[in-house]
């Protein structure tokens, strides 16, 4: 577990570095969010078709609208904010900010869902603060 947290920690400092550097030369975050995202779209077809993923997922039109469309919405705002924030503050600050995630994620689980957690919990999100 803790090789994989190491993983993400250096993966995510080298793309906010790397982003950052994309930023300083093409100032545009909105235009780099949508280049991501259709980089990703149309990357993925031909890695489903390559892993032999078969079968299709049908949705019906009223759970695309009130479940999938407000998370992709969600989403692409929450990459295009950071985008933005990576262009206008520190990378440190950036990878300080997202090291408070689970912080957040806790209280937000604790008012949203009434969702009890164990007192370890509590006490490894000390670790943060």
């Amino acid at each position: 577990s803790s090789g994989i947290n190491a993983e993400y920690g250096c993966s995510s400092a080298f793309s906010n570095i790397a982003l950052k550097k994309c930023l300083t030369v093409f100032p545009f975050p909105l235009t780099l969010t949508v280049v991501q995202f259709l980089g990703c779209a149309l990357l993925t077809l031909p890695l489903l078709k390559y892993m032999r993923v078969r079968g299709a997922f049908v949705l019906s039109k009223g759970l695309f609208m009130t479940g999938i469309l407000p998370l992709s919405i969600g989403k692409v705002s929450a990459v295009f904010f950071a985008t933005v924030s990576i262009g206008n503050i520190p990378v440190s600050y950036s990878n300080t900010i997202k090291a408070s995630l689970p912080i957040f994620s806790v209280l937000f689980s604790r008012i949203m869902l009434k969702q009890r957690h164990s007192v370890a919990i509590y006490f490894s999100l000390l670790m943060i603060i």
